[in-house]
């Protein structure tokens, strides 16, 4: 009770007494841009972690940021802090964890990790409690704490948000503060753990597709930020781990697609990379497969696409292959895949498209010209009396 009145008073935070309502008035507003707004933010997260009640983080936001931030990395915290009837009994309270502020919220941080068990959402929300309250230095204590809860973990979605929001404010960093000591334990246990998942994964489909591709993701990330060895994973093993899973028929195509483009981007194909990829490629059945892989591959690599034909000749050759029935069963897939090219990229993939069709001129000018107003609207409204005619044809419920 003592250093919590001695934190507050040095940082001039002042509890206000609850008002008939049970509200308090005050609201406080902490700004991580600003270095004399650190130890207020520290304080205040500590308080919340030992479960002072009175301590309440309403909100947090990122006001005029240049683009969007995750959550994770809102940089402006608005606070409440009251002094209830409850706020020496929870100090009494949270005396068992620690006889000051900060051994308290540490103990209570630790314990936390440790209850999270298979629930790696709350254990991920947990490092991020850690790096907001300034204990930047409990990688190790948490990690071990992690690494005791994680192996019951089977939701590979799950551990790859988990993953994918420590590798965004380990690459971002913290508005000043460096937190790969924090997070690099944590990233290494979940790294393990989605390794394991995948190298088990027989099949996917539909959010399963997607969790597979994100968990893949998490490894060109770990590449990128040259974190595989902090992180107690050899970069040799990881890629060669990944490129088995390319070469596996048995893995899940999207799987497979996301691995390989990871170790193309990180180089370990060698000299015959395009050769070995288009390999691949023409090996994935067109009908059932192929649009599930090359959803994954684009995922990492566009590049493949836009700094090559081979890729566009391969995929082009396969669709030529198939029956009308077969290229309709593979379209929605195809889709998708090619849903990760931003407008642009698409537009010189139409061009190398229209080439190989060997398309005239004006044929290439009337499809790849983008059409605006009212043009566009007449036009979609004659694609969808088309495509509602067919249905009513082949008698399919609408």
């Amino acid at each position: 009770m003592h250093d919590v009145a001695a934190r507050l008073a040095q940082c001039e935070l002042t509890p206000q007494p609850q008002d008939r309502s049970g509200k308090g008035k005050q609201n406080i507003v902490i700004d991580r841009r600003r270095a004399a707004d650190l130890p207020r933010a520290h304080t205040l997260w500590q308080l919340q972690l030992i479960g002072l009640e009175g301590a309440k983080l309403l909100e947090t936001r990122a006001p005029h940021a240049a683009r969007q931030l995750p959550a994770a990395l809102n940089f402006e915290e608005h606070w409440s802090l009251t002094q209830g009837d409850r706020w020496f009994p929870n100090l009494i309270e949270a005396a068992a964890f620690g006889a000051t502020l900060e051994s308290a919220a540490r103990n209570r941080l630790t314990l936390l990790v440790a209850q999270s068990q298979v629930d790696v959402a709350q254990a991920a929300s947990c490092m991020l409690k850690a790096v907001r309250a300034g204990l930047l230095d409990m990688g190790d204590a948490l990690g071990q704490q992690l690494e005791a809860a994680v192996p019951a973990a089977h939701d590979l979605a799950a551990l790859a948000r988990a993953a994918g929001l420590l590798l965004q404010v380990v690459q971002v960093g913290f508005w000043g503060q460096d937190t790969r000591a924090l997070l690099e334990r944590a990233l290494s246990v979940l790294a393990g753990r989605i390794v394991w998942l995948l190298e088990e994964r027989q099949s996917s489909q539909g959010k399963e597709m997607e969790a597979d591709v994100a968990a893949v993701s998490v490894f060109d990330s770990l590449l990128r930020l040259q974190l595989e060895t902090s992180a107690g994973l050899s970069r040799s093993a990881t890629l060669a781990t990944l490129l088995r899973l390319a070469r596996n028929a048995q893995s899940p195509p999207a799987l497979r697609g996301a691995a390989l483009a990871v170790v193309y981007v990180h180089g370990a194909l060698g000299e015959q990379a395009n050769l070995q990829i288009l390999a691949l490629v023409r090996a994935v059945p067109p009908r059932d497969a192929l649009g599930d892989f090359l959803y994954g591959l684009f995922c990492c690599a566009r590049v493949l696409a836009t700094e090559s034909d081979a890729i566009v000749h391969a995929v082009h050759e396969a669709l030529e292959g198939m029956g009308s029935d077969d290229f309709l069963v593979a379209l929605p897939q195809l889709r998708a895949a090619f849903a990760w090219f931003p407008p642009r990229e698409r537009g010189a993939l139409a061009v190398r498209v229209a080439a190989l069709l060997g398309l005239s001129s004006s044929e290439q000018s009337g499809l790849l010209t983008l059409h605006t107003g009212s043009r566009a609207l007449l036009d979609a409204k004659r694609i969808e009396a088309q495509a509602l005619a067919w249905a009513r044809a082949l008698e399919i419920p609408l």
